[in-house]
């Protein structure tokens, strides 16, 4: 169980630095990975932090129209 906690942590760190460095389609990968993680292991605080960094990451992209 430990490892799955600290998988999501890192998919998450990840996920996040990757949306720094402006690596968008990683970044959604890495995230929606971590958050499929968190919700499995029931843990709403972490949840929610997953949640809102993939909400801001895709309410930055770019509109395509």
């Amino acid at each position: 169980m430990k490892y799955k906690w600290g998988h999501g942590d890192a998919l998450d760190l990840w996920g996040r630095a990757a949306a720094r460095l402006g690596e968008r389609r990683f970044a959604e990968m890495q995230l929606g990975k971590a958050l499929q993680i968190r919700r499995e292991l029931g843990n709403p605080e972490r949840t929610a932090r997953t949640e809102e960094a993939l909400a801001a990451l895709q309410a930055s992209a770019p509109r395509r129209g």
